[in-house]
């Protein structure tokens, strides 16, 4: 019999009792000869029990047997043994004799065979099948009789062997002899397979990578237990996290953004565990994240899967050197020398440890740094040298120190030829620590004449979301010898196509603000004059990086040739250009002919001008899982800016968002031409430019999937739509050689003309 446990059901005792001839003289048990003369029927009477060994359970005739199979892997078998005893009380009691023990059953699967059924019936030692033991079976008389006339008990066994989860039902019944009664009545039991439940127990269901240091990698256990009675089966993982975690599951190592599925479905028996091995190895010192969603058969479990939060780095150093990335000594006097002070701060959760702060290879000369300042509150630190790896600088959490670095040009810096400005002396700190490394640029000009130095202060920071207002300072500049500025002169290099933003209220205000609407690279210049007209010997420079936060950012530019002032605004001062990003529920009149309702201007699951902040998703007011239209330009170039910070969507049910653009109205304009950009994550994934648009032509972009290949899923960003010729001439004349189809896999843009809805007000344009 199999080493497992298993668990069998059964159901009430009873005995099945037959009866005997009366008038007989025999003095023996015997299956023929009669009773003692005046002796009773129930004397004389056999009584047939059967039990069920493992558990000695009594089965009455008809009993049902549940049978629960769960705990069964596919091909193992299971042995359920029974006995027949004869419990008749007296020594006149008729023998039993078992003629034949038949099974009844009919194969559930193609996988089982004459020779291999789920249900058999074999002798006591499970070596020959119950259908080769007609006639051979022991008589059973009472225990107290056992010997040469018969058995105490006679034994058989029903074996089942697991094929698959299909319920499998039998029935066995006993042929007796031995008592007319039982010529007539058959002693029968039913079998039928039940699969129990499995339940599935995770742990930890908590990840934490406290701190990896760089070029390490650490490992976590994630345990799946069966607790239930039957098998635990998991088809699939599904695996979203930073690209510095994998997983490692029956020694395959998996990539996150996938889901991993299990073909054959991953078993795992009850009482049983099956490990999977969480690996961190960081690529800087930031803190990371992920999830893993367990999916298995356990109806009580989540139906998406039971999730293990994945955090790393959560308690790292950081190192952070203050002025950060650029410092600029401005011109120096040849001859002269001036001195900055730096600071070096711990930023994180974790005792920092500095190995060194040096130069980069290839760097100018003319700087040299003083750690006295730092040597005198941190014993044991070299003040020529600074930290080395024998002599580490270790702060606490929120712990810094200052050194200094000296600027002294020996040459008179030369002249760029192309540029006309004067090239800097440039050289690198590099600091290496258990942090991430940080490094800190210098520059600085040799000049005969001492010269204004600018200086740039920005309240937000040189990180920001588009539409951020940034204010600007340029009042810390100085003049030569105390002096005062007196002119400010500022310029913007605005690397992203399509921005035509301004400095507000002028180019010349010490203050002024300007407002980058356009996610890309900005870098802010200023030029300052001093009360003798001598202006910056070198202007100075900050770039600030624009980058969307949310999950999907959809930013729609246009430029329209007959608009040459496209930075005015007023009505009608410019073209208007408007975007829709839409539900995948939202439905409306056929305009586009394309055979489905079109998706724009119903309200509410259109977001655009007049919808810019539906409510889609969950009523709850805590959950960003609604879109925004941030930014509508009604005069101009745009950009409009739809932002969503949670998009809808599982690996099992995507959500497609329609995206489309309308040209509202052209005020005269004429012609425009679109950009339109789509960012996940804060990272540009889809772009289309110059698409040529005419006054009330309605674009229909695409849809856009989540989760998509960027965003962890299988599906591509964008469905794009491609058209042959005109889908509506083809509806009104199918003969039409212009007409054509919409959403194929290549063509022109999906664009129809005089796009006009029934239910919003026209915007004055005219059809062209």
């Amino acid at each position: 019999m199999s080493s497992r446990k298993f668990l069998f059901l059964f159901v009430l005792v009873a005995s099945v009792t037959a009866g005997c001839s009366d008038g007989t003289t025999s003095t023996q048990v015997s299956e023929n000869q009669p009773c003692l003369s005046g002796s009773t029927d129930l004397d004389c009477k056999a009584a047939a029990e059967v039990r069920q060994i493992a558990t000695g359970k009594l089965l009455p005739n008809s009993a049902k047997v549940e049978v629960q199979v769960g705990s069964v892997v596919v091909g193992a078998q299971m042995d359920l043994d029974f006995s027949i005893v004869n419990s008749a009380g007296s020594t006149a009691a008729s023998a039993l004799v078992i003629k034949t023990i038949r099974l009844e059953y009919e194969a559930a699967s193609p996988a089982e065979t004459a020779a291999s059924r789920a249900f058999e019936c074999y002798d006591a030692k499970g070596q020959t099948k119950c259908s080769a033991m007609d006639g051979k079976w022991a008589k059973v008389v009472p225990a107290s009789l056992a010997g040469a006339d018969g058995i105490a008990q006679e034994q058989f066994r029903i074996r089942y062997k697991h094929f698959d989860s299909k319920v499998r039902k039998g029935k066995v019944c006993i042929d007796f002899a031995g008592d007319l009664a039982y010529a007539t009545q058959d002693f029968c039991m039913t079998f039928q397979t039940t699969l129990g439940k499995p339940k599935i127990l995770v742990a930890p269901t908590d990840v934490l990578f406290p701190y990896v240091p760089l070029g390490s990698e650490l490992t976590s256990t994630v345990t799946v237990t069966n607790s239930g009675d039957a098998a635990l089966l998991i088809d699939r993982i599904d695996f979203e996290a930073d690209p510095a975690f994998n997983l490692v599951a029956d020694n395959v190592v998996h990539a996150p953004g996938q889901p991993i599925e299990f073909n054959p479905i991953r078993e795992v028996a009850p009482g049983s565990s099956w490990p999977l091995v969480v690996r961190f190895s960081p690529v800087d010192g930031l803190k990371r994240s992920g999830l893993l969603k367990i999916r298995s058969n356990d109806t009580s479990a989540p139906v998406s899967g039971v999730p293990v939060v994945l955090t790393a780095n959560s308690k790292v150093p950081c190192l952070k050197l203050t002025p950060e990335a650029t410092l600029n000594f401005g011109a120096v006097v040849f001859g002269n020398n001036t001195t900055r002070d730096i600071e070096v701060a711990s930023c994180g959760s974790e005792v920092l440890t500095i190995t060194s702060i040096d130069w980069k290879a290839g760097s100018n000369g003319n700087f040299t740094p003083d750690w006295t300042l730092a040597a005198e509150t941190m014993p044991g630190l070299d003040p020529v040298k600074g930290p080395t790896a024998d002599k580490p600088l270790k702060l606490g959490v929120n712990q810094s120190v200052k050194f200094q670095v000296t600027y002294e040009p020996n040459v008179i810096s030369p002249i760029d030829e192309a540029t006309g400005v004067a090239k800097p002396d440039v050289a690198t700190l590099v600091a290496a620590s258990n942090a991430a490394p940080q490094n800190l640029v210098m520059q600085g000009i040799g000049v005969k004449e001492a010269c204004p130095q600018a200086k740039i202060e920005i309240d937000e920071g040189e990180e920001v979301i588009p539409q951020t207002t940034l204010h600007f300072d340029g009042t810390s500049s100085v003049a030569p010898g105390g002096g005062v500025i007196k002119g400010y002169k500022w310029s913007v290099q605005q690397q992203p196509e399509g921005s035509a933003q301004t400095f507000l209220p002028s180019t010349t205000f010490p203050t002024p603000t300007f407002t980058p609407n356009v996610a890309g690279e900005y870098i802010f210049c200023l030029v300052v004059t001093d009360g003798t007209d001598q202006k910056s010997c070198v202007e100075s420079c900050l770039t600030v990086l624009v980058l969307p936060s949310d999950s999907l950012h959809v930013e729609l530019l246009w430029n329209t040739p007959a608009d040459k002032n496209e930075t005015d605004s007023g009505p009608a001062m410019g073209s208007d250009v408007d975007l829709h990003f839409a539900h995948q529920d939202a439905t409306g009149p056929d305009l586009d002919c394309d055979g489905t309702g079109d998706p724009w201007f119903s309200n509410p699951f259109d977001t655009f001008w007049l919808n810019p902040a539906p409510n889609w998703g969950s009523m709850s007011g805590g959950v960003p899982d609604d879109p925004t239209l941030d930014l509508d330009d009604t005069d101009g170039a745009g950009p409009e800016n739809l932002n969503l910070a949670q998009p809808a969507g599982t690996q099992a049910e995507p959500m497609t968002y329609p995206i489309g653009v309308h040209y509202w109205n052209d005020h005269g304009f004429g012609t425009s031409f679109a950009t339109l950009r789509i960012y996940v994550f804060g990272t540009q994934v889809v772009e289309f430019q110059q698409v040529e648009l005419h006054p009330l032509d309605m674009w229909y972009v695409g849809k856009l999937n989540w989760p998509n290949e960027v965003a962890g899923g299988k599906l591509p960003v964008l469905t794009a739509c491609k058209q042959t010729g005109s889908a509506c001439l083809a509806k009104k004349d199918p003969s039409d050689p212009k007409g054509g189809q919409m959403w194929q896999t290549d063509g022109a843009y999906c664009i129809t003309p005089c796009y006009q809805h029934p239910a919003t007000p026209s915007g004055g344009a005219t059809c062209k």
